[in-house]
């Protein structure tokens, strides 16, 4: 588990990184990251598609995504096509804050 606690509405870059079979960055043909929030709801982005995901170099991959309510985060990316695999980050936890109102 992480062991950095991050703050109600903090921005949080997730980067998956994708290699073909001789371990070399290659690029997979979609690239798609899941979150789940606190309370488990998935929200899907895709490459090419969705702007909080950016292509950084040759099979580097970034999410930003702003942590909207305090408990724990998942993150998932999934490579399709070309490089087919499946990553998923450590638990991300976001503390309680007395500013945070639920629907704000």
């Amino acid at each position: 588990m992480s062991s950095t606690i991050y703050a109600w509405g903090t921005d949080v870059k997730v980067v998956a990184y994708f290699y073909d079979e001789n371990g070399v960055a290659a690029d997979p043909t979609g690239v798609t990251f899941t979150a789940l929030g606190p309370d488990m709801t998935p929200t899907s982005y895709v490459y090419g598609t969705d702007e909080e995901v950016a292509k950084d170099s040759t099979g580097v991959y970034r999410l930003t995504v702003n942590l909207t309510e305090p408990g724990t985060w998942r993150f998932r990316a999934v490579g399709s096509g070309t490089v087919v695999v499946a990553i998923e980050s450590q638990p991300i936890p976001v503390a309680e804050s007395p500013f945070y109102v639920e629907g704000v």
